[in-house]
C-alpha cells in the first residue's frame, strides 16, 4: 500500500489500493471497478483493477451510510464546524495540506480509543483500520466528493 503522500501526489494510486482494500472492499461492487494500466517501472505496463471515478461518490455514501448505522457519523466528522470543518479547512490552505489534516484527523479519532475505535473497526471490518480510513481520506477528496458531500460553497471548491 501507498503512503499518504503517495495519494496527495498520485490519486489513481488511492483508487486502486481501494479495489484490493479488503476494509473497503465490502463497499464495492462489481460493476463500481475497472481496469487500468500501470507502468511497473521498467519500460512495461500491466492492468490492474481500481475503483473507477464515476463511482466514488457511491461508495462514499455506502461507507457513511453503514457508519450511521454503527453510530459513525463520518459526514460529520468531516463537514462539521464543531468537527474537522473541511469547507473552511479548503478556504485556508492547499488540498494537500487540507488531506493530511483531515487523515490525521481520522486517525486521532481512532486512536482516541473507546466507542470511535471500536465502531470504526466494525465499519472496516479489517485489522489495518488505519490503512482503510488513509484510503477512504483520500478517494473523498477525489472529484470533490467530499466538497460536494458537504456543501462548500463554490469559494471552496478550487481548481484541482
Amino acid at each position: 500500500m501507498a503512503s499518504f503522500d503517495d495519494y496527495i501526489k498520485n490519486p489513481e494510486q488511492a483508487l486502486i489500493d481501494a479495489a484490493t482494500d479488503p476494509g473497503l472492499r465490502q463497499f464495492i461492487e462489481p460493476s463500481d471497478l475497472e481496469l487500468v494500466a500501470v507502468d511497473l517501472g521498467d519500460g512495461t505496463q500491466s492492468q490492474v483493477q481500481a475503483l473507477s471515478r464515476k463511482s466514488i461518490r457511491r461508495v462514499v455514501e455506502r461507507i457513511i451510510a453503514r457508519g450511521q448505522e454503527l453510530k459513525v457519523n463520518l459526514k460529520a466528522w468531516i463537514c462539521s464546524p464543531e468537527e474537522f470543518d473541511l469547507c473552511s479547512q479548503l478556504d485556508k490552505m492547499p488540498i494537500g495540506q487540507a488531506m493530511r489534516l483531515l487523515n490525521e484527523f481520522m486517525k486521532k479519532k481512532f486512536v482516541k480509543g473507546g466507542l470511535h475505535a471500536a465502531a470504526l473497526g466494525a465499519l472496516f471490518m479489517n485489522p489495518a483500520v488505519t490503512a482503510s480510513l488513509e484510503i477512504f481520506n483520500a478517494i473523498g477528496f477525489i472529484n470533490d466528493v467530499f466538497v460536494e458531500l458537504c456543501d462548500c460553497p463554490e469559494k471552496s471548491r478550487r481548481p484541482r
